[in-house]
């Protein structure tokens, strides 16, 4: 394994790794009333793996010239490929609509992230905060 494989290796357990953290952080109940900040927080980790899945699929079939065919595209894309035996072009094109699914699938949890740190901050705020919201009696 070469320097970049490792460290994409490391990085992709380092994010596993605060993401379980960060389940089991937001099930402490002295947290809880905090986890819309967090949310926010994977909010943008969710938006930069959505865009790593779109990174990826031009990464490994780069994107095609101004004047170029897709066939043209995934020739060049098999020429150099980095293994024995290249994808053939529908398993190219399968690869990044899977790539592209992915990311879509991630950019709308992120959504749906924001959305709930926006519901979560406006009905549970700190207790102190939420003193200062009640009524008088």
């Amino acid at each position: 394994m070469d320097d970049h494989s490792q460290r994409l290796t490391q990085s992709t357990r380092n994010v596993r790794a605060a993401a379980e953290r960060v389940e089991r952080d937001v099930g402490e109940e002295a947290v809880a009333l905090h986890a819309a900040h967090a949310l926010r927080n994977v909010e943008a980790a969710l938006h930069a793996l959505s865009r790593a899945c779109y990174v990826a699929g031009r990464s490994i079939i780069p994107p095609a010239a101004v004047h170029e065919s897709v066939s043209a595209r995934y020739a060049r894309a098999a020429a150099n490929w980095p293994g024995p035996m290249p994808p053939s072009h529908e398993q190219q094109a399968y690869l990044l609509t899977v790539l592209h699914d992915a990311g879509a699938a991630l950019h709308a949890a992120a959504d749906r992230t924001a959305r709930a740190s926006d519901v979560l901050g406006s009905i549970a705020s700190p207790p102190d905060v939420q003193q200062d919201r009640r009524p008088a009696a």
